[in-house]
């Protein structure tokens, strides 16, 4: 009840709460308040400044929970001031873990269309992220129309969805029309090394993107040329996540165009069966103190035992790192 005519919400997170319904009368009477729909007789209150609103882990996208997601969705719509949105619905333990964004036969796809559109109809957005919310490539077209049509958009977050090839080709052709995107995260998509090559060339074309999340998605070192030649050109590469590939001895020559990047602050390559052959590129990193990064993730590859030895002379003289 204290969310009734409030003017003073700023920021609304509902994250990985436990034992909520959205069956229930109150879940709905909950995202009412917020939306200020249940209150339209009461001398019309003004309507909160609700400029951030998180739904992440706690309600499921299937026939039982429609009713509560397409008032979300109605907040979502309502609420013009809206700068950034955060959704994830909680999903059935797949049997196989790896890379997938299993469907049910209780998901009710018509949640996230809602979800897709209220967005795409906010003209103010400037963050979204969509983690887990089950988008494949017949999705592609409507998070390509956010981009066109959400002009002060700087991120896009689509992790641990199902894209797959032909929806990340989509989304890499259409980039360009969002020319204030700085961030984006494919992170987990079953994207695979060409779709992922698009996306890597057409994020190097673009005016303002300066983060890049690719990791989880098989890659390979066959993606490694296009990469440098990204890392080596872009002026305004800031964050570079490649995280849980199969790069191999790829990582080689990246960490040797990183040591030169004039622009980047944090990369992660972690997870990405890197070898002892690969030690002497991350010596060469750590030694030639590029000026502005500060933080090199590595873990879980296949270095050797005296890799720690290595590192500590070679940052010895760091001061960035």
């Amino acid at each position: 009840e204290f969310l009734i005519g409030a003017e003073d919400i700023d920021h609304f997170g509902f994250e990985r709460i436990w034992g909520f319904d959205a069956t229930k009368q109150y879940a709905i009477d909950l995202v009412e308040a917020i939306s200020c729909t249940d209150i339209a007789s009461e001398a019309n209150p003004p309507r909160p400044t609700l400029r951030s609103l998180a739904i992440c882990y706690v309600v499921p996208s299937n026939f039982q929970t429609e009713q509560w997601w397409k008032a979300v969705a109605t907040t979502v719509k309502q609420h013009s001031q809206l700068t950034s949105v955060a959704f994830a619905f909680t999903k059935k333990k797949p049997v196989i873990a790896h890379n997938m964004a299993e469907s049910s036969l209780d998901d009710c796809p018509e949640i996230l269309e809602r979800l897709l559109v209220a967005i795409g109809g906010n003209r103010n957005m400037q963050r979204v992220d969509l983690e887990s919310v089950g988008i494949t490539p017949n999705d592609a077209k409507p998070i390509v129309r956010i981009l066109k049509k959400c002009k002060k958009l700087r991120k896009l977050g689509l992790r641990k969805n199902c894209l797959g090839h032909n929806g990340a080709l989509f989304l890499a052709k259409h980039l360009i029309t969002s020319r204030t995107l700085t961030e984006l995260d494919v992170s987990n998509n079953n994207i695979g090394d060409r779709a992922c090559i698009a996306i890597i060339d057409a994020c190097n074309d673009h005016p303002s993107i300066s983060s890049l999340a690719i990791g989880g998605n098989d890659l390979t070192s066959i993606i490694i040329p296009h990469m440098k030649k990204f890392v080596e050109t872009s002026s305004k590469l800031r964050n570079l996540d490649m995280s849980y590939n199969f790069i191999g001895r790829g990582i080689l020559p990246l960490l040797h165009s990183i040591a030169n990047s004039k622009t980047l602050e944090e990369v992660n390559i972690a997870y990405n069966s890197g070898t002892e052959s690969c030690i002497g590129a991350i010596k060469h990193v750590l030694e030639s103190e590029p000026p502005c990064l500060t933080e090199l993730d590595i873990s879980g590859n296949q270095l050797p035992p005296d890799t720690g030895t290595v590192i500590r002379h070679a940052i010895k003289n760091n001061s960035t790192i």
